[in-house]
């Protein structure tokens, strides 16, 4: 969460201030939510505790003490808000796992008119990916059409739905559709790993495995010229494979962003997808 206090709020706007911070750290950290809370911000309060030659101000007082009752800590220490006679700790950052932050501290600002430094936080923490799973997908590009709406039309509806009430005709219904739906809409199982990059595919996968193989038969073997030569044409092959592959799927995705038939939806998935990459 980022905020801003004006530092010439009044005494009611800055006890209104103060409410408010306080509600919404209660509800960010709410017990047993196991939230991971980085409040940072121009908070224009200062602590001697945060930046050892700045002056107790009455701000930094209260501020500090709402935070430490919610076991926040604040891990900026040197000088934020720089002037050509005096400096001072006024953007703050306030976390309740100080453990995490490996690194913290502040970098010049971008402007040379700003007198705000820049500051960060580096955490150390590891991002779990759920396991394999396997997907049904449907290419509806290469569906057949007209064999639908045969085997629909050949359907005696009004017989199989004889003398059955209305959930066990859906249910039937849905069955029927679903049996065609096989038949002329081509399918396969495949597995997702939301650890591999979209351009990864099975065929990929295949071939990272011949190569981990040989690589092994060259560690058994003694590891051989001859053997040594197989796994550098491995992996040759495979790196082409996957330069040919994620060519592909970018150009696949810059089409999609070009045709103006893309439903809005997709067209800013896609884009915020790339934007992320980058």
């Amino acid at each position: 969460m980022s905020l801003y206090r004006s530092p010439s709020q009044t005494t009611v706007e800055f006890d209104d201030f103060i409410a408010k911070f306080e509600g919404i750290i209660d509800y960010i950290t709410t017990p047993g939510s196991h939230n991971l809370v980085f409040i940072i911000g121009d908070f224009n309060a200062k602590l001697s505790t945060w930046k050892h030659d700045d002056p107790d101000t009455e701000e930094g007082i209260e501020i500090s003490a709402i935070t430490s009752s919610y076991g926040l800590t604040q891990i900026i220490t040197e000088a934020t808000h720089i002037l050509p006679n005096s400096s001072s700790c006024i953007d703050l950052l306030f976390t309740n796992q100080p453990n995490m932050v490996t690194k913290s501290g502040t970098y010049s600002s971008l402007h040379p008119n700003c007198h705000h430094q820049i500051i960060y936080a580096n955490i150390n923490f590891k991002v779990f990916f759920p396991p394999p799973y396997e997907r049904k997908v449907w290419h509806y590009t290469r569906c057949d059409i007209e064999g639908i709406r045969k085997s629909i039309d050949n359907i005696d509806w009004n017989r199989v739905f004889r003398n059955l009430n209305i959930h066990q005709q859906v249910e039937l219904f849905n069955n029927y559709l679903m049996n065609i739906f096989q038949n002329y809409i081509p399918n396969e199982i495949i597995t997702i790993n939301d650890k591999d990059p979209p351009w990864i595919n099975n065929k990929i996968r295949n071939k990272i495995l011949h190569k981990n193989e040989l690589y092994r038969k060259y560690q058994r073997n003694g590891k051989s010229l001859v053997d040594l030569e197989y796994v550098q044409n491995a992996c040759l092959s495979l790196n082409n494979m996957i330069s040919e592959s994620k060519k592909s799927y970018y150009n696949r995705l810059s089409n999609k962003l070009n045709n103006p038939k893309t439903n809005p939806k997709t067209y800013w998935t896609i884009l915020k997808f790339l934007l992320y990459l980058t």
